[in-house]
């Protein structure tokens, strides 16, 4: 399949970057998709290829991309009515998981045109095949789904013998915009950055078109994502709600996981990568004492050192276009609910958070509603461990905690200044973390009715908007009246 002249640009002005213009992505004709014809970009910046497929022999390369499609920026931009204000309905909104709603046949032009750019474009990233047609032999399917409404399988690359993983997103038609632009960022950014121990292992992508001969296919057009497999391993959350309470995971344990987690970080953020959803969801780890840094459909790469993001805190108006939504509200900082402008300290900052999960059994400000996790967050200040012995734990190790969530941005420690920190250089040796995963041998528990009760974490509306925008401005003044807030938080 040949893949036609393909101009994607969007020219307004980036909510993100002030007036700068965005950038804009030209597709040249190409009698093939194929990533091993593409042409090296002759940029002393360029990032090395990709490693190769452990099934295919011709490594991805680098396109000849003139710019880079940044789809957080219109993700993060906050949609406004005639006069300015957020959209006064979820009505106006897509809803995250259903598709798109055509009210008219210009509408619905629209649509298509932008579905018809979006799998043009992933042609010049993607193989045009399925990833089971050749290179790789289907082993089995993965329960369930995951985060982000992904079907994943294993397989067996033919060439090395390796199991991998396939991570398969179904396109659709149409294809919203915005969705798919965020996964063209996800994969290209995926696909260009440099490998490391502690980021989960990218391999290759297809893009499968028509596919009848297979019965796990998805449809017309299936994305193939092939990843490391890691088949003993779990995410970092399922270990915390398994090893909860204080004592799950002992001081060395965890500075192992922050020590294998600020390399990672130090490694993106060497890239100028943002990744914005770190927490114990985002970190898989197994027996063995690998920890690894999954999931970057929020992650973003900023063009130079200097430059900032400012994004919506939260999913007040649209639930599928930012990266801070209700289920992740605990990690996010302060500076962001100011929807003030930051940088990779964000991710500091959920490292620090993260780590309280592991000592405390969950995070800070849990059992309330998104709405109020955003208050406290903001009147708290550094947050506190809650577990009765948190005097009695190693000075070192509360002087790191401390240094991952300060306030001050200014004064946020670095990941790369973290790695040398003291607390994570007595952390223990990789087999350590084996006894974490002790519970796959244990009787599962009893269920309980003196569980705590939980307010269910909905989705925030245009009206919680306004409620968080009021809430910033009396803890601002409050800040301004007393240092101590004590005013705002009675208010």
């Amino acid at each position: 399949m040949t893949n036609p002249d393909v101009n994607l640009e969007i020219t307004d002005s980036d909510p993100d970057h002030g007036d700068t213009e965005r950038g804009k992505v030209t597709s040249a004709s190409s009698s093939s998709p194929h990533p091993e014809r593409f042409t090296e970009v002759a940029d002393a910046d360029a990032k090395p290829a990709a490693e190769a497929a452990p099934g295919i022999d011709m490594p991805l390369e680098k396109d000849n991309l003139e710019g880079v499609i940044e789809a957080d920026s219109p993700v993060d931009a906050e949609p406004e009515g005639e006069d300015g204000a957020p959209p006064d309905s979820e009505d106006e909104a897509e809803d995250e998981e259903g598709e798109p709603e055509l009210d008219s046949e210009e509408e619905r032009e629209e649509a298509f045109y932008w579905h018809t750019q979006i799998i043009n474009e992933l042609y010049r990233a993607c193989r045009d095949a399925s990833p089971l047609n050749g290179g790789y032999n289907y082993l089995s399917t993965l329960p369930g789904v995951d985060r982000m409404g992904n079907i994943r399988h294993t397989a067996r690359a033919e060439r090395t013998g390796e199991v991998v993983l396939l991570r398969v997103t179904p396109l659709v038609p149409p294809v919203e915009r915005f969705a798919g632009q965020r996964l063209i960022n996800e994969l290209f950014l995926m696909r260009d950055m440099r490998s490391s121990p502690n980021i989960l292992g990218f391999y290759d992508l297809y893009l499968s078109q028509d596919d009848e001969e297979l019965d796990i296919g998805e449809g017309k057009s299936d994305v193939w994502l092939v990843q490391q497999y890691m088949a003993e391993g779990a995410s970092l959350g399922e270990l915390v709600a398994y090893n909860n309470g204080p004592g799950g995971f002992t001081e060395e344990q965890v500075a192992k996981i922050c020590l294998e987690t600020a390399k990672g970080l130090a490694h993106l953020h060497e890239q100028l990568i943002i990744h914005r959803d770190i927490r114990s969801d985002s970190l898989l780890i197994d027996p063995t004492g690998r920890v690894k840094i999954t999931n970057f459909a929020y992650a973003v790469q900023l063009p130079t050192i200097q430059s900032k993001r400012r994004t919506m805190v939260s999913t007040l108006a649209l639930p599928a276009r930012s990266p801070y939504t209700p289920d992740k509200t605990h990690w996010t900082p302060p500076e962001v609910i100011r929807r003030r402008e930051y940088g990779m300290e964000v991710d500091v900052w959920a490292l620090g958070i993260t780590m309280m999960e592991m000592l405390d059994g969950r995070p800070p400000h849990s059992g309330n509603a998104a709405l109020r996790v955003l208050f406290l967050i903001l009147i708290s200040g550094t947050p506190k461990l809650s577990r009765e012995d948190a005097d009695a734990l190693g000075p070192d190790l509360r002087e790191f905690l401390g240094r991952c969530v300060e306030v001050d941005v200014d004064k946020r420690a670095t990941a790369e200044q973290l790695v040398g920190h003291d607390f994570l250089q007595r952390g223990c040796a990789p087999i350590g973390l084996a006894s974490l995963f002790e519970y796959r041998t244990r009787e599962p528990p009893p269920d309980s009715d003196d569980e705590e009760e939980v307010q269910p974490q909905t989705e925030l509306t245009a009206a919680g908007e306004a409620v968080v925008s009021e809430l910033v401005a009396d803890v601002e003044e409050g800040e301004r009246n007393d240092p101590s807030v004590e005013g705002a938080a009675k208010t």
